[in-house]
Order: structure tokens, then C-alpha cells, then sequence
């Protein structure tokens, strides 16, 4: 009987939904459709996986809500720090500039004027320079000539770059002094602007399209997996630290120099390793700090001025060529670290691209001879295969270093004053910030943008700690861990040692260098402190790492 239940339960099943397959009428269930709906094919490739695996990450970062989670999920990774390529304001090896400029993904223009932008300000600068050359000749010949400074006095033997850096610094404050005092009446931005002395400028950026150094060519090649990828480029990670003399910054952003985007094309290509032309390696966490702690309320930078004591030590035997690019470069790396670290207090990173422009105005000096550099940023894509796909460029306005007098004589007077030094530099005080009518915060969360908007008292204070610690860059408890000598002939290349017992990360077959930053024990809680009461499960300080 059951059987027979079975097959007539069947049949009749059967018939009623032949009904469907000879009308073509759909059956009233939203599980069917008309047409077929497949998964999305996905390569299955090596490079393909790599990069939907980035891809991910960059997405979850583009998502955290506040300025400080985001530069703290930049460093997730990496436990003991990025091996970075490190840059500053102090060091520019022969022959660097086509690598600051690929680095940076910068089109360089070198000119003995400003770009068109500065010409609205032409008769405005005129005018300010007849009125201001005295003050400026009696300002400059008073730091230079008019007192004796505390090492000259107790004769304290210095450094010559350090005392070059001594007497520029004050120059340039004495002419900011000058400039600011005279100029705020006609031009209110200069009433509002923050003056900061040798503020900390750090940034942190990935670049791709680098030769494999030869030892990684050499892992891959070992590697089963890996050896027909083993002549791919590779990304490498920047750090810039640098300190100017002075800094201003204002409220709203300058305007666009231009609204015509350059071609990347024209950026030239520098694929080897920066060691080839001397930059050294350091681990180290990312860092981007524009001279100031997020949630300040003007955090647009408009001027720097930069040190340029670094040509007193240089080679002359280099020529006078490469201590031009040697200045070009300056202008073009500090520049764009400080808008890179602008740009990240506003929510983007080198791996969130920035959607809308940013300019920075910088002065390289020493006093005495002075350069001038506008520098607009479009871009922050450069690591992976945006190297070469990318199609927009950051683009840099220079000028050659000019003499702003040529000698002092003891009368207080300025010989062969150069009035075109002070007009290049009242034309920057001039360029005033604007407001702008777009989102200039796209990716950060409206109500929480910073540390401080966070209502959980806990989780504020252990971010805080969190965020200052990484941006410190303070030594770990434990010190990142390495190969001795001996370990790498007798333990390594040669197992001479087989009774020696097994601790070592080599040994144990473990990469200390992909250990994520949440990858340790959180902070023990005390019984008589913890939350709960003395016999509370909660042995542990709850953390707040971003989800990246």
C-alpha cells in the first residue's frame, strides 16, 4: 500500500507541474525567474587574488569612522612596523630627483616665475614690495648683523649646518613677523592663520612598480608557488619625517593652481631600488602627522619653509646641477608628505583616494638664497598597478634659487637687494584660502569624526593611548626579533647545532613580520580593580582595534 501511495503521490505531482512546462507561465514562487542568474566568474589567478584580497582591505579601511581609527588600521598589518623607506628633510643623495618625483608621482615644472595662478596678485605684490623693502632690508640685516647669538657668544664650537639652520630660522621668522603684521589689514586670511615653529611633518605612502631586490628574487625562486612570479615588482613603504622652520596653516584650503589635470606620462620612471642612490630601511609604524593632533580647527596648511643646511656638507664635486635638483627635490618631497598628512586628517590615505585637489605653497632657504615651489595635489594612488595606471599626476611649480641680497656692510644696509625674491614671496601671503562647497570629509563618519566624538569613555581613552603610542613610534616591549651571525651559518646555511633546542622564529617556522598589531595579550585587570568585582571573569582590559 505504501507503495502505492508513493507512486500515485508521484504521478500527480508530475501532472500538476507539466501545466507550467507546457504554458511557459512561471510558477508563483519567488525562488524562480525568468532568466538564469549565475555567480560572478572570478579569476582565479595569483595576481587576481592578490588584488581582491587589497581591495578588501582597503574597502575596510575607506569604512572606519573616525580620522585616528584609520591611521591606526593603516598599521594593522604589521606588529613591529612597515620595512620603510625613509625620507626626510636632511638627506638627498646624488642624483634623487627623478626618485623623489616618481616616488611622489610628480610633474616637475621649473621656472624663473610663479604659475599663471599668482598673476591676478601682480599689482597688489608691486605695491606691498615699494612699501615693505625697507622694513624687510632692516629686519634681515638686524638677525644677521645686529646682535650676538648665545653660541656666539659663549663660543660654543657647533655644527655649521646647525648654525646655518640657527640664523635661517630666525630670518624667516623676523620676515613672517614683517609680512603678517603689515599685510592682515588688506588681507584678513593672514589675521587667522596659525603660526607654528619646526612643527613635526610626517606621511606615510605605498608606492608600486619597484624592482625586486635580489634577495626577495631569491625567496621566490626557492619558493615552489612563487618562482614564475619571481621577477614581479613590489610595493615599498615611504615614511617622511621632516621639521621647517615655520608653517602656516588656515581654516579652508587653498584653491586648485589649475584645473587641467597633467599626464602621468610625463612623471619619469625610477623602477630600482632606492638603495641603489643610498635611502636606508628602518622598521617603523606609518605615521602622517601634518604638525598638529587631529580635531584641530585650522588644519589646512598654506606655507612652510624648509631647511636647505644639508648643501653645506654636500660633495661639490657633485656640481651645481645636482645642488639645483637637490633643492627641487625638497620642495617636491616636503610638500607633498605635508598635504598627505592634511589629506589623512580628512579621511583619505595612500589607499583611499582623494577626491578633490589639494595646494601647498613651500620656501626653500637660508637666509640668504631663497626657492620657491607650488605644489597641487591630485593624487594619493601609487602602490600596486596604479604605478602605471593611474592617469592623473601631481604637479609642482619651481623656481632656481635666487639671492635675496648679495652682502652686508656695516652701515645696515642690504648690497644688490633683490626685489623679485620678495615679490615671489609676498605673492604666496597673498593666495588666500576659500571655503569650498563640496564634501570635504567623504569617508568619515558624520557624527564621529575624531577620538573626541566618540560618547564611550572606555573606548575614547584606550584609542587615544592606542593612536599616541603608534605615532610615537616608542620601541615595542620586546625588540623586534633577529638573526645572529652564528645562528645563520650554524643553524641556517648549515645545521651543525642539532641538539640546540628549537625556540627560534626560524626554527619554528614562523614570520615575526606578518604578526597583525592586535596579535598580544591585552592588559591584565587586577582583582580588586576589575569591573565586576573580585571573583568577575573579566581578567582582560577590553580593546578597541578598527575591523581592518
Amino acid at each position: 500500500m505504501s507503495l502505492i501511495r508513493v507512486q500515485v503521490g508521484f504521478s500527480q505531482f508530475f501532472r500538476h507541474n507539466c501545466r507550467y512546462f507546457a504554458t511557459g507561465a512561471a510558477p508563483a514562487s519567488e525562488e524562480y525567474v525568468t532568466e538564469a542568474q549565475y555567480p560572478e566568474i572570478k579569476d582565479p589567478s595569483f595576481h587576481a587574488r592578490m588584488y581582491r584580497r587589497k581591495e578588501e582591505w582597503h574597502e575596510k579601511l575607506r569604512k572606519v569612522a573616525t580620522v585616528e581609527e584609520k591611521l591606526i588600521g593603516i598599521n594593522m598589518p604589521r606588529y613591529y612596523g612597515y620595512k620603510c623607506v625613509m625620507l626626510n628633510d636632511q638627506k638627498y643623495p646624488y642624483n634623487c630627483l627623478a626618485l623623489n618625483q616618481f616616488c611622489t608621482r610628480t610633474v616637475f615644472h621649473e621656472s624663473e616665475k610663479l604659475p599663471d595662478f599668482y598673476r591676478k596678485f601682480d599689482e597688489t605684490v608691486e605695491r606691498m614690495a615699494n612699501s615693505l623693502k625697507g622694513a624687510i632690508e632692516e629686519t634681515v640685516w638686524h638677525e644677521l648683523r645686529g646682535y650676538r647669538r648665545a653660541h656666539e657668544v659663549s663660543n660654543v664650537e657647533i655644527n655649521k649646518g646647525d648654525e646655518l639652520d640657527i640664523v635661517a630660522a630666525a630670518v624667516v621668522r623676523a620676515i613672517n613677523r614683517v609680512l603678517l603684521n603689515s599685510m592682515c589689514e588688506e588681507f584678513s586670511h593672514l589675521d587667522e592663520v596659525d603660526v607654528d615653529l619646526t612643527p613635526r611633518h610626517e606621511a606615510f605612502w605605498t608606492v608600486g612598480g619597484i624592482k625586486p631586490p635580489g634577495k626577495f628574487v631569491k625567496i621566490r625562486k626557492n619558493s615552489g608557488w612563487a618562482k614564475e612570479y619571481k621577477d614581479d615588482p613590489v610595493d615599498r613603504f615611504f615614511q617622511y619625517r621632516g621639521s621647517p622652520y615655520l608653517a602656516l596653516r588656515h581654516e579652508f584650503p587653498l584653491e586648485p593652481l589649475t584645473d587641467v589635470l597633467q599626464d602621468s606620462s610625463s612623471v619619469p620612471e625610477f623602477l630600482y631600488d632606492p638603495h641603489t642612490i643610498g635611502y636606508a630601511t628602518v622598521h617603523c609604524h606609518g605615521t602622517c602627522i601634518p604638525g598638529f593632533w587631529p580635531g584641530e580647527h585650522r588644519e589646512f596648511g598654506t606655507l612652510s619653509f624648509q631647511s636647505r643646511s644639508y648643501l653645506v656638507n654636500r660633495n661639490k664635486n657633485y656640481g651645481a646641477q645636482d645642488e639645483q635638483e637637490a633643492l627641487h627635490a625638497t620642495g617636491i618631497t616636503s610638500t607633498y608628505a605635508w598635504l598627505l598628512a592634511q589629506a589623512a586628517y580628512q579621511g583619505f590615505n595612500t589607499y583611499n583616494e582623494l577626491t578633490y585637489p589639494l595646494v601647498g605653497q613651500t620656501v626653500v632657504t637660508d637666509g640668504q638664497n631663497w626657492s620657491f615651489y607650488a605644489y597641487q595635489l591630485n593624487t594619493l594612488l601609487l602602490h600596486s598597478h596604479f604605478w602605471k595606471e593611474n592617469p592623473k599626476a601631481n604637479e609642482c611649480w619651481g623656481t632656481p634659487e635666487e639671492k635675496l641680497f648679495q652682502e652686508i656692510d656695516d652701515q645696515g644696509k642690504l648690497i644688490g637687494f633683490n626685489e623679485k625674491v620678495l615679490r615671489n614671496l609676498i605673492a604666496f601671503y597673498c593666495n588666500a584660502p576659500k571655503k569650498r562647497n563640496i564634501e570635504m570629509r567623504p569617508y568619515l563618519d558624520p557624527k564621529e569624526q575624531h577620538l573626541a566624538d566618540i560618547e564611550n569613555p572606555e573606548k575614547r581613552k584606550w584609542l587615544e593611548e592606542r593612536f599616541k603610542f603608534i605615532m610615537s613610534n616608542r620601541p615595542k616591549h620586546h625588540q623586534i626579533p633577529e638573526i645572529q651571525n652564528w645562528e645563520k651559518i650554524y643553524q641556517i646555511d648549515h645545521d651543525k647545532r642539532p641538539m640546540d633546542a628549537r625556540r627560534k622564529f626560524f626554527q619554528l617556522n614562523v614570520n615575526p613580520f606578518r604578526r597583525r598589531l592586535n596579535e598580544h595579550m591585552p592588559r591584565y585587570i587586577p582583582k580588586p580593580l576589575r569591573p565586576g568585582g573580585p571573583k568577575s571573569k573579566d581578567k582582560f582590559v577590553k580593546e578597541w582595534y578598527p575591523d581592518c
